[in-house]
């Protein structure tokens, strides 16, 4: 299983290399496949969301995952 998830992430490191860094447009690709390296079928499908609204003293902030 270690195995497994070392050349996942092999691929993932791969993948990510390839990104522009636009936070923006890539972060949810970016987590998706990180999820997908570590054996899981998608960010979503473990009970995550994206782009969730946290207040903090009257100011409206957002996670990137959640």
């Amino acid at each position: 299983m270690i195995k497994e998830i070392e050349s996942k992430l092999e691929e993932f490191l791969s993948f990510a290399k390839k990104l522009s860094g636009r936070e923006k447009q890539e972060a949810q690709t970016f987590l998706n496949h990180l999820f997908e390296a570590f054996g899981h079928e998608g960010v979503i499908e473990c009970g995550a969301s994206f782009e969730t609204s946290i207040k903090i003293e009257n100011k409206t902030y957002y996670a990137d995952l959640f």
